[in-house]
């Protein structure tokens, strides 16, 4: 996968839908999820967004 992610035409298909293509370990991405769910539940809660 990660040799994939390398190669300049996937590079630039991802980010040209606004994504990062990065290759990590399951533990590293696990740590990105917490840390993303962490930052948006302060962000939802302090303007205190719900879902309708």
């Amino acid at each position: 996968l990660k040799d994939i992610l390398a190669l300049p035409e996937v590079r630039s298909a991802f980010e040209t839908q606004g994504m990062d293509p990065a290759a990590s370990s399951p533990e590293e991405f696990r740590r990105l999820v917490e840390t993303d769910a962490g930052r948006w539940a302060e962000l939802i809660k302090a303007r205190g967004i719900t879902a309708d």
